[in-house]
């Protein structure tokens, strides 16, 4: 749950930046069924944007996030401009 939490509300940063959720939500993930419908556009735009890379094609909704993986995540982001 938290994984999916996450990402919603990076997402919402990522809009205050102006980079906007634009289009379907559409990812590329194997298990993208498996993602909560609320959180579709929040894992899309983040995937989209970079922030969010998947594990081996898949997403992992229920998975845990490592501290390496929210490392990459908190860099990624203060890579943003």
């Amino acid at each position: 749950e938290f994984r999916r939490v996450l990402f919603r509300s990076v997402a919402r940063y990522l809009t205050a930046l102006g980079r906007a959720p634009g289009g379907a939500a559409q990812t590329a993930y194997k298990d993208q069924s498996r993602i909560s419908a609320w959180a579709l556009d929040g894992v899309a735009l983040c995937t989209r944007e970079g922030i969010l890379q998947g594990a081996n094609g898949a997403f992992l909704p229920k998975g845990k996030l490592t501290r390496a993986q929210t490392a990459a995540i908190v860099y990624r982001l203060s890579e943003m401009e």
